[in-house]
């Protein structure tokens, strides 16, 4: 992010298999100590994954709350918005009436990349219905894609969810929903 060390100096990272290799590893010492994968960046004790994060990567809402909250909220008419606080504490006390900085849309044509995007992290995937529960469209509007990441053994067959070839190139994958 802008406005941090991280940005202005970023550090060197080792080559692409380099990297793999100490995620393989780090992923061994986890699972020696009890912990599972269950998501794409997180691990926990069985039964004892994030709620609050699951919710995130099933596309579900969430509320914005305090300075710099961001929120999604799925409306009755259709309509998907994302919506964030002022950012800065102050200011966001100092607000009248909404402290509301701004929102946008989700638009239809934009809803498979951010639910797939998100459903995919998790390595259990999840159910095909709701893709069309979360983004009001029909799952069909994605059928050609899903077939020809299920024949490219990225997609498992009969549910949203990654394969261990698709989990490690994730990014690769969602590319077909841009």
């Amino acid at each position: 992010e802008p406005n941090t060390e991280f940005f202005s100096r970023p550090p060197a990272l080792p080559d692409d298999d380099r990297l793999w290799e100490i995620y393989q590893r780090g992923g061994a010492l986890l699972r020696q100590a009890g912990l599972d994968d269950y998501e794409v960046s997180a691990w926990s004790l069985p039964g004892a994954q994030s709620r609050h994060n699951l919710n995130y990567w099933t596309f579900g809402d969430y509320l914005a709350l305090g300075a710099g909250g961001h929120g999604k909220v799925s409306l009755a008419d259709g309509r998907i918005l994302r919506y964030w606080k002022t950012r800065q504490p102050d200011a966001y006390l100092n607000r009248i009436g909404s402290r509301t900085a701004g929102s946008e849309a989700i638009e239809p044509e934009d809803r498979p990349l951010e639910f797939m995007m998100n459903a995919l992290r998790l390595k259990s995937g999840t159910d095909e219905r709701l893709y069309g529960e979360h983004t009001g469209l029909p799952l069909s509007s994605i059928a050609v894609k899903l077939e020809q990441l299920r024949n490219e053994n990225l997609i498992v067959p009969d549910r949203l969810q990654a394969t261990a070839k698709g989990q490690r190139y994730l990014n690769s994958l969602l590319e077909h929903f841009l």
